[in-house]
């Protein structure tokens, strides 16, 4: 019970209680996955020499950073769980 002092109290000290339960564990897992910037091409999105695709992305192909024709192509950020890679 040494190294749990501050969470239950000792001597009359009162403690700060138990950290609350994580609601949404899906969220803060994909909030600490690596991720990955890139531009959507006809064929997807290539990471680590895989590449991605689904319908969803076929209106963002060719995005740009704005409406003019010459401006930067528009990066979007992609996460994967590396233990499913």
């Amino acid at each position: 019970m040494k190294n749990l002092k501050g969470i239950f109290g000792e001597n009359g000290t009162l403690g700060t209680g138990l950290p609350p339960k994580l609601i949404n564990e899906r969220r803060v897992r994909l909030d600490f996955m690596p991720f990955f910037e890139r531009t959507i091409q006809e064929y997807g999105v290539l990471i680590d020499h895989i590449t991605y695709y689904s319908d969803i992305l076929r209106k963002y192909i060719h995005s740009r950073e704005d409406l003019t024709k010459y401006s930067k192509k528009q990066k979007f950020i992609f996460k994967r769980d590396p233990q499913r890679h």
